[in-house]
């Protein structure tokens, strides 16, 4: 018992537990570091590229809302003139500035158009451009076949 006794008086010297400070989530090793730099500049480079390319195609979005608005106001006279503006701001001047007629129309087939000019909008968008059209059948072509020939012009989307 004696013993007992000992041991007991041994407990009153005892300290508490020490805990370690908690471990830090900051990455303390140079490669974690090299790894964040690398991740950091390669967001930097997509986010510059992103924003160039959205400066870039900045003439197809205008291209487009003009495209809705003629359409919705049944001004279609303006049609030809404005695939031939997005023309010339896409492809190079001297490519685009002085076709017309049918090799207006294999132009535009050939740089996104898929045929459809060729096959009946480019003759609907020649009369269009002497006139208002009052045949909605006959108007809905061009504007369709110039709406995806505007998609498709700038770098792939």
């Amino acid at each position: 018992m004696n013993q007992a006794a000992q041991s007991a008086g041994d407990l009153s010297r005892l300290h508490d537990i020490v805990t370690p400070p908690p471990v830090s989530l900051w990455p303390s090793a140079p490669g974690w570091w090299l790894v964040g730099a690398a991740l950091f500049v390669l967001l930097l480079v997509a986010a510059v590229e992103s924003a160039r390319r959205w400066r870039a195609l900045r003439y197809r979005r205008a291209a487009l809302v003009e495209l809705a608005a003629l359409r919705s106001s049944g001004h279609d006279a303006q049609l030809a003139p404005l695939l031939k503006r997005v023309a010339l701001v896409a492809h190079h001047r001297d490519q685009v500035a002085a076709l017309s007629g049918p090799a207006w129309w294999s132009f535009l087939d050939s740089t996104g158009g898929k045929g459809r000019f060729s096959a009946g909008a480019g003759a609907a968008l020649d009369a269009c451009s002497y006139g208002p059209t009052h045949d909605d059948s006959a108007a809905a072509p061009p504007f369709d076949a110039a709406e995806a020939w505007i998609r498709a012009q700038g770098p792939a989307a």
